[in-house]
């Protein structure tokens, strides 16, 4: 047999989304754009469905599986609380809530063996939730603020799809901008104020400049910068990236904010060897996972539906998903075919085409998207935190002339999903940081606009 070929994005038939890959809800401004221009697909995706295997082959009954699904679901719904509570007693973490509750609950299963395979499904659902937080492990995210989260005001259990992929809608905005107003491939290297990359003081003016220097040379003048840096970027660069550094208060966000990394795996094959399930789900007999290899971070894969015929998408996060970066394709795909063969006990063929993500790796990303860690809770952290303001007057002790109103003139503003307070972790909270970031810029030009010293719009 032939070696499978990487997927191409050459047809539409061919396209997978390697990154974001559904809209949550329909209350936001990317769901009306997707539909008014008819991007959507009839078809919803659910995660999670299908046969739930063990490593020895043994099959769940799917009662069991729902059983478990639903405790678990009254578990994380009773987490939400907390964040609408004013009482400091809350559990260490979302994950120490989790597993404390379910134990409450292993009564509800009649035998003992059953309580054992109970424990099992759960394992499965500790996978899914650090996939779903983009986090190490569940221990790290916060149970005080497992509640601030918002599902857009639907439950989320069915995930809208593009009618070919998410860059579909990208395409528009950019579009609706026009094109002469964006500049690509211009990676950014100092954001500075008042200071050339020659170390010369430029000209001041009131209010002062923003200097972005980008590793090309092009040099940027602004009176606003907003900074859309995902959040895996900024702890990496934030303390080099700005001069003077940026607040404390800023630094203290980034660093506390829980950033993590998942990728996806598809695989497509010439046949659906899984028949009609929706799905292969994996469950280990032994929940120890010392001595275990990074495939054992993988929660399943599910049949992709809308999107290339007979291909199935892996999803693997924490760990696992780091150490599978440092491999080449061929050994990843060797090795997750042997796994699906194990959990099957049958003969998987090869793939025709695939395509694994790195977003780990990618030095543009450093991850997936972030979470609230339990460290907020300790520093008082949120969302919020980084989303304010940066001002002129907490960029330089020297402040202008008393007679401006400039000390509170919005000089670097951060944007983003890891600035959203409810819809962290989303597009549509990304898309919507960045228009509140804006409106606060336009605010403040328009009632300063008539005085003289801080310009005209």
């Amino acid at each position: 047999m032939s070696n499978p070929k990487v997927i191409s994005e050459s047809t539409y038939a061919d396209i997978v989304n390697a990154g974001a890959q559904w809209l949550h809800g329909k209350e936001n401004k990317l769901y009306e754009l997707a539909k008014n221009y008819n991007l959507l697909s009839n078809e919803l995706s659910e995660e999670g469905l299908g046969a739930y295997l063990r490593n020895d082959g043994m099959r769940f009954n799917d009662y069991l599986v729902k059983k478990v699904d639903f405790i678990v679901g009254q578990i994380l719904e009773d987490c939400e609380e907390f964040a609408q509570s004013n009482s400091d007693d809350f559990p260490t973490s979302m994950g120490a809530f989790l597993l404390q509750e379910f134990e409450k609950r292993l009564n509800e299963f009649e035998t003992p063996e059953d309580q054992r395979l109970a424990k099992q499904l759960l394992d499965w659902h500790i996978r899914f939730q650090i996939i779903d937080n983009s986090c190490l492990t569940i221990d790290d995210v916060s149970a005080k603020s497992w509640g601030t989260y918002s599902f857009n005001g639907e439950s989320c259990q069915a995930h809208i799809n593009f009618k070919t992929c998410f860059s579909d809608i990208l395409a528009i905005l950019m579009m609706e901008i026009g094109p002469y107003h964006m500049l690509c491939e211009n990676k950014v290297e100092k954001i500075a104020w008042g200071i050339h990359t020659d170390g010369q003081k430029i000209q001041q003016s009131t209010p002062p400049k923003v200097i972005v220097k980008c590793e090309n040379g092009n040099i940027f003048i602004a009176k606003h910068v907003i900074c859309t840096f995902s959040l895996g970027v900024l702890k990496e660069t934030a303390n080099e990236m700005f001069a003077p550094k940026i607040p404390e208060k800023h630094l203290q966000a980034i660093n506390s904010m829980g950033f993590g990394t998942i990728d996806k795996i598809y695989l497509q094959f010439s046949e659906p060897f899984w028949g009609n399930e929706k799905g292969i789900q994996l469950i280990y007999e032994d929940p120890n996972y010392e001595n275990a290899d990074w495939t054992r971070m993988i929660s399943g894969f599910d049949v992709l539906e809308p999107g290339p015929k007979n291909t199935l998408l892996g999803w693997i996060g924490g760990t696992g998903a780091i150490e599978m970066e440092k491999l080449r394709d061929e050994e990843i795909i060797d090795k997750v075919t042997q796994l699906l063969e194990k959990f099957m006990k049958q003969q998987i063929p090869k793939p025709i085409k695939y395509h694994v993500t790195r977003w780990h790796s990618n030095p543009n990303v450093r991850g997936a998207y972030s979470y609230v860690s339990k460290e907020c809770d300790a520093t008082q952290i949120s969302p919020k935190t980084l989303a304010m303001p940066i001002f002129y007057k907490d960029l330089n002790n020297k402040r202008p002339s008393s007679d401006t109103n400039c000390d509170n003139c919005p000089q670097i503003l951060f944007a983003g999903e890891a600035c959203h307070e409810q819809y962290y972790s989303t597009a549509h909270g990304a898309f919507l940081s960045g228009a509140e970031q804006a409106e606060k810029i336009i605010e403040f030009r328009n009632l300063f606009a008539e005085k003289e010293n801080c310009g005209k719009i």
